[in-house]
């Protein structure tokens, strides 16, 4: 009797470190899948990567499964290089593991693949030719729009959380507020102010950030002809002029100042610094040379904002008389 008490005490002391170890190879902590890059996103090359601290990787036999296709399987085979999808389309990825002590193991990652673009536009004043972009300038306002891609979510159904200078905009934020608009400082001739924002679902299981920096341009001002027959040359800007005849008719055209129209400015026209008749206030200055006359002098535009007198430009143009 005592010798079957005791060998069950030993079968119970041989099987209790057995089975705990059974138990072990079954929790699905005994690995994860490393991903370079950490969180990748659309159309990013990735390599992931079976590691564990309590099996040997290299003796298990792994199956990777992508999208629901076999991309790899092996005894060995840890690493998987893939390219997640296109913006706005989920990525899953499964690994399936059976170690050489016969567990079955498995881990699966999905990635979202959201994204967030910025577009920012400024609003200030450029002329009716020109095609570039109205560019930032001190005391200016700015409009930023979020575009997200986001797998099966309607921008509207998304909660937007906006910072400017690391600092959250509450009133700016929330469902659905995809549109940042605010004023660049007047007072800091190099403003410029990072622009943040972070896009979720309404689970938080899914989200996507960006971030861009808008600074403070310099105000530009170009001279053009404004020729009586074909109007304003806007394809050529005059940086020094030689006249060969009496009249010409010249335009100063001002670029980025934070109006709402171009009648808001004044213009003042001077000569080697001395003011012309005061009635030639606007952006046209007809320049009439007397007969035999000759040589050369400079013309000079000034540019203001009376209502942000921050806002000036001043540039001189030489003109040559032959």
């Amino acid at each position: 009797m005592l010798g079957l008490v005791f060998f069950g005490l030993i079968f119970l002391t041989a099987i209790i470190p057995f089975s705990s170890y059974s138990q072990s190879l079954f929790n699905t902590e005994d690995f994860f899948i490393k991903t370079s890059p950490e969180s990748p996103g659309p159309d990013t090359e990735v390599a992931a990567e079976v590691v564990s601290f309590n099996f040997d990787v290299n003796r298990a036999y792994i199956t990777w499964i992508l999208n629901g296709k076999t991309g790899l399987k092996g005894k060995g085979e840890k690493i998987l290089k893939f390219s997640t999808g296109q913006a706005g389309k989920s990525t899953t990825l499964q690994a399936f593991v059976s170690t050489e002590d016969g567990a079955q193991l498995q881990k699966t990652l999905t990635f979202s693949n959201a994204e967030v673009d910025l577009l920012w536009e400024a609003q200030t004043l450029t002329p009716v030719w020109y095609q570039g972009k109205a560019l930032a300038t001190l005391g200016s306002k700015i409009r930023i729009s979020a575009f997200p891609r986001f797998f099966n979510a309607s921008p509207e159904n998304l909660v937007y959380q906006w910072k400017k200078n690391y600092q959250p905009l509450v009133s700016s934020s929330g469902l659905g507020k995809r549109t940042l608009e605010f004023t660049l400082a007047m007072d800091d001739p190099y403003a410029r102010d990072k622009i943040e924002v972070e896009v979720s679902n309404l689970t938080k299981t899914v989200s996507a950030q960006k971030s861009i920096q808008i600074e403070a341009r310099d105000f530009k001002l170009l001279f053009y002809e404004n020729n009586p027959l074909e109007g304003i040359r806007f394809q050529t800007a005059l940086s020094n002029l030689f006249l060969k005849q009496e009249n010409i008719e010249l335009k100063a055209e001002s670029y980025f100042f934070a109006a709402e129209d171009k009648n808001e400015l004044s213009f003042e026209w001077t000569i080697n610094r001395g003011k012309v008749a005061p009635q030639i206030t606007g952006s046209i200055f007809g320049l009439n040379i007397a007969p035999g006359i000759t040589g050369s002098f400079s013309l000079e535009a000034n540019i203001k904002n009376p209502k942000k007198l921050i806002q000036f430009i001043q540039k001189s143009l030489a003109v040559t008389k032959e």
